[in-house]
C-alpha cells in the first residue's frame, strides 16, 4: 500500500512517499516493513496499530503481555506526548516481565502507550513486545529497529 502526502498537506512540509508492505514468510511471520521518504524537513511517525487476539475469546484480558521497556511516552489530557519520558517501575504500565494483561493498564484503560524500548534507532530488529495466550499456547513476537522515542542522551535500555 502506498500513500502521497504532497507539500503542505494537513499544514506539514515536504512530499512524503509512505509504503507499508505485508509479507508472510514461512513458517508462521507476518512482516509488516513501514517505510516513508521526503523531499523536506518534516515528521513522520508511521506506526501500527493491528489487534491480535491469540485464542478466540471475547477480550485478551487473560493473555501474558512482555514489554522489554524501562519507560513509556508521557501524555496530556488530550493524549499528546508532552516530551517527557517516564519510568515504568512500580507502574501498571511495566510489562518488563511477563504479566496478564488484565482490565486496564494503569492509563484508565488507555491502551494508546508508546513504551520507550530503546533510547535510539538499531541496525537490527530487537524484541519490542511479546504476547502469549495460555489458552492456545501461541505466542506473537514483535520485533522492531524503531526506538518508540528517541531523546538525544538517554538510553533506556
Amino acid at each position: 500500500m502506498n500513500l502521497v502526502s504532497e507539500d503542505g498537506d494537513q499544514g506539514f512540509p515536504g512530499r512524503v512517499e509512505a509504503t507499508c508492505r505485508y509479507r508472510v514468510e514461512p513458517p508462521a511471520t507476518l512482516l509488516i516493513e513501514l517505510t516513508a521518504t521526503t523531499d523536506a524537513p518534516t515528521v513522520v511517525n508511521l506506526c501500527q496499530h493491528s489487534y491480535f487476539n491469540l485464542d478466540g475469546s471475547d477480550t485478551i484480558f487473560d493473555h501474558e503481555l512482555t514489554i522489554p521497556a524501562d519507560a513509556v511516552t508521557a501524555v496530556d489530557d488530550g493524549n499528546i506526548p508532552t516530551g517527557e519520558i517516564r519510568p515504568v517501575a512500580g507502574t501498571d504500565l511495566d510489562f518488563r516481565v511477563p504479566r496478564r494483561i488484565g482490565r486496564g493498564n494503569g492509563a484508565s484503560g488507555n491502551s494508546d502507550i508508546n513504551f520507550v524500548v530503546a533510547g535510539k534507532r538499531l541496525a537490527e530488529s530487537r524484541l519490542a513486545a511479546r504476547l502469549r495466550s495460555p489458552k492456545s499456547k501461541l505466542t506473537l513476537e514483535i520485533s522492531s529497529t524503531e526506538p518508540g522515542h528517541a531523546v538525544p542522551g538517554h538510553a533506556v535500555l
